[in-house]
């Protein structure tokens, strides 16, 4: 993929969260920590709806079933966990996301400029999510709903896309490489996308019926 459209991170600002986390309480009912590492106790006791991380190294943190925005900005994430929540707002930007299970994913959806690796968001709510400049690598997405989502420069390599539902998605400049794509609901929402030989041929009867194309029986 160009340069120009991978994800904007900045790795070494990253590694270089260091100290705990400064929290302040918004105006608006919500929570902010900041610039520093958080802990699962800290976030666990936590009754505000809205969550926000800012520079922050979690690890292991499983979002409160009563929060209802969670955004994360230049944070280093691992073992995050969203099952059981009712999200209504997801933001996600700058960040590198690892080893997450983000199966509670529900209502808007906002990624831009993230790295997802070893994912689990099997039967996730992307509903006319927006992701731009996003990379998702080694990743389980079975079942996700991407139905009427913006794509923009979105790269998914070494990831389980059976089942994905593309209907009336739009993507730009995205690639896929080495995934499964068996299963695949609104395919024609790929076009423009640049695929590998090998994952072409694994949704070859979608895009067929996609196209009005009738496949013989020999």
């Amino acid at each position: 993929m160009d340069r120009r459209r991978l994800p904007r991170l900045d790795l070494h600002a990253l590694d270089g969260i260091h100290g705990t986390a400064a929290v302040a309480a918004d105006r608006d009912g919500g929570v902010t920590f900041s610039d520093g590492a958080v802990g699962a106790e800290q976030v666990a006791e936590r009754t505000e709806r809205a969550l926000r991380f800012d520079g922050c190294d979690l690890r292991g943190i499983a979002i409160p079933s009563g929060c209802r925005e969670l955004q994360l900005v230049e944070c280093r994430i691992e073992r995050l966990d969203l099952a059981g929540t009712e999200l209504r707002q997801v933001a996600i930007r700058r960040s590198l996301v690892g080893d997450s299970r983000l199966t509670g994913i529900a209502g808007h959806v906002r990624l831009e400029d993230a790295r997802l690796l070893q994912c689990q968001m099997t039967n996730a709510n992307l509903r006319m999510a927006e992701l731009e400049r996003v990379e998702l690598g080694d990743s389980r997405l079975p079942g996700a709903d991407l139905y009427g989502a913006t794509l923009d420069s979105v790269r998914f390599e070494d990831c389980d896309l059976t089942g994905v539902d593309l209907s009336a998605a739009e993507l730009r400049r995205c690639e896929i490489a080495r995934c499964d794509l068996a299963g695949l609901r609104g395919v024609a929402a790929l076009a423009g996308t640049r695929i590998g030989a090998a994952d072409l041929v694994a949704c070859a009867l979608e895009l067929a019926d996609a196209l009005g194309i009738v496949v013989a029986d020999e």
